[in-house]
C-alpha cells in the first residue's frame, strides 16, 4: 500500500515538474519573440550620445540624431550634467 501512494506521488510530481518546465519554456519563447519582433521592426537613427540622463535609478543615453541638412536638429529633451556624490 505504502509502495502504491509513494509511486502515486513520484509519478504527480514528475508530471507537475514537466508541466512547469513546459510553462517556463513558454515564457522564455515570448520573451525572445518580443526581442525579436523589436529588433526587426525598431526605428534605426544615426548619430551620437552627447550625454547621460538619470531617471531614478536608470540611466538613459541623450542622443543627437545625424541629418542631411547642415543645421542641427532642436533636442527633445533638456541635458543635464550628473554631479557625482564623491563616492567611488
Amino acid at each position: 500500500m505504502f509502495d502504491l501512494v509513494f509511486s502515486t506521488l513520484t509519478a504527480l510530481n514528475q508530471v507537475a515538474t514537466f508541466v512547469g518546465a513546459l510553462v517556463f519554456w513558454g515564457l522564455g519563447g515570448l520573451l525572445v519573440g518580443n526581442a525579436i519582433y523589436w529588433r526587426r521592426h525598431a526605428v534605426r537613427v544615426q548619430g551620437e550620445v552627447i550625454g547621460v540622463r538619470r531617471n531614478g535609478d536608470c540611466l538613459n543615453s541623450v542622443r543627437r540624431p545625424a541629418t542631411t541638412s547642415s543645421r542641427s536638429p532642436a533636442c527633445c529633451c533638456s541635458v543635464r550634467a550628473l554631479r557625482s556624490s564623491g563616492s567611488g
